[in-house]
């Protein structure tokens, strides 16, 4: 799961500016950090889902994880 609390943070940046720099050139830093942060344990969490797939070797569990992920909602045709 990806780090829900990271998530969190980023909309804190604005929520409670007693916590963070006052600076506007720090909190756009501080913000960026953030949703870069945010962004990798992401990207590494859909990874991790995508390599569990491929590993399971099981070409049900492989075609549905393709369905899932296409924004054209129409079924994968034989191959």
């Amino acid at each position: 799961m990806p780090n829900f609390a990271l998530i969190g943070e980023r909309g804190r940046v604005h929520d409670e500016p007693s916590k963070i720099p006052t600076s506007v050139k720090l909190v756009s830093k501080y913000y960026k950090l953030a949703v870069a942060k945010c962004r990798v344990l992401i990207r590494n969490y859909q990874i991790k889902n995508e390599r569990q797939v491929i590993e399971a070797n099981n070409a049900g569990a492989f075609y549905k994880f393709l369905n899932k992920t296409f924004s054209c909602k129409s079924r994968v045709g034989g191959v």
